[in-house]
């Protein structure tokens, strides 16, 4: 038993607003709701109620005095957000600079060569497909992942995982899930052999046009490969095609977009977003999915992009972030129809920061 507070369980109907929860509480699709250390306000105990469960556990401080010569003081306990690095996260850290080695091989090996290797892209692709089946946690563990100076490796790879996320959101089965991985790894390749070009910062005119190229070179090179199945070729040369026919390179609409294309898009559209551009300062993640919602209105898949968005909002509950007063703070709620979501300050204050505008999450801390 906690020194500092005693667990014991509630009825939904005795519960109050102000009370803290001291057992995650789980929806009905195993994602976390309400994670330990929540403070329950009155529309969390109707959602309670909503979801037809019986009781919660509740976490009851003990007050603790310290004997002071003449007075007593009560003393709470005050709100601690441990940042530790859990067994998986160790693992996933190894797997993750492995892969990137691997990657770097490979893409080397292409410039050199034009040639891929089919043994190591089936070794990188399994180890990114099994990444993507661990729900939000690989998610937060991309995002929290620091820039490396080799950027279009690292994008790969991040592209690969999070299209095989969304694949798995869609339940696809699981070759096509293994060859839409694949798709998101090499979504790029069409930059790699002319140049060490990086995939940020493009402004001149003729980085602007080498980088509209790029689906075409890519899938001319993919082509060449016997082992490359058709719709990885597919997503390569449409992955910057858009639903209302504004994108390239070949302007065609929503209907005749490969559907590993239109996943790809998706991924890739938030996988940039989430790096600066020029290697110093990135977007709140809260402000890239923002810009995602905004984008699915006319040029990224909806499908795709709901259900990322869904499975995004979720994972988050629980992230430590550092708000633009400084404070850290926790999150504990997500509405639905706001990209902004409630959270507990490390003093213990509750903030809805979908009302109060003058605050914002500036950067996740810890996942």
């Amino acid at each position: 038993m906690n020194a500092k507070f005693d667990s014991r369980r509630c009825l939904i109907q005795e519960l109050t607003p102000g009370m803290e929860i001291g057992q995650t509480v789980y929806a009905g699709n195993g994602m976390a709701w309400l994670v330990e250390g929540t403070i329950l306000n009155s529309e969390m105990i109707q959602r309670l109620l909503a979801l037809g469960l019986e009781n919660v556990v509740i976490r009851e401080y003990r007050k603790v005095r310290v004997d002071i010569p003449k007075e007593e003081t009560v003393i709470e306990p005050p709100l601690e957000f441990v940042i530790a690095p859990s067994t998986l996260q160790v693992k996933v850290d190894n797997e993750y600079e492995a892969v990137l080695t691997s990657v770097r091989r490979l893409f080397s090996i292409l410039r050199l060569k034009r040639a891929l290797e089919p043994t190591t892209l089936n070794q990188i692709t399994d180890q990114i497909l099994e990444w993507s089946s661990r729900g939000a946690f690989i998610a937060n563990f991309l995002l929290l992942a620091a820039q490396r100076p080799d950027y279009p490796v690292q994008h790969s790879v991040h592209v690969a995982a999070i299209s095989g996320v969304i694949g798995n959101l869609l339940e696809m089965p699981e070759q096509e899930l293994k060859e839409l991985v694949l798709c998101g790894l090499v979504h790029d390749i069409g930059f790699l052999p002319d140049s060490n070009e990086t995939l940020l910062g493009l402004s001149q005119p003729d980085q602007m046009e080498n980088a509209r190229s790029h689906p075409v070179k890519g899938f001319k090179i993919l082509q060449a490969c016997s082992f490359i199945p058709q719709s990885v070729l597919y997503g390569v040369l449409q992955h910057h095609e858009r639903c209302d026919g504004s994108g390239y390179p070949l302007g065609v609409d929503q209907d005749k977009i490969h559907r590993f294309a239109k996943i790809i898009g998706v991924a890739d559209t938030y996988e940039l977003l989430n790096f600066s551009r020029d290697n110093t300062e990135c977007l709140s993640p809260f402000l890239v999915m923002r810009r995602l919602k905004d984008e699915m209105l006319e040029k990224l898949d909806p499908v795709s992009c709901t259900a990322f968005l869904e499975y995004l909002t979720k994972g988050m509950i629980g992230n430590v972030v550092l708000l633009s007063d400084g404070a850290k703070a926790q999150v504990v709620y997500w509405y639905s129809s706001d990209p902004q979501p409630v959270v507990r300050k490390d003093n213990g204050n509750f903030i809805d920061l979908s009302k109060q505008k003058q605050v914002s999450i500036v950067k996740i801390i810890s996942a």
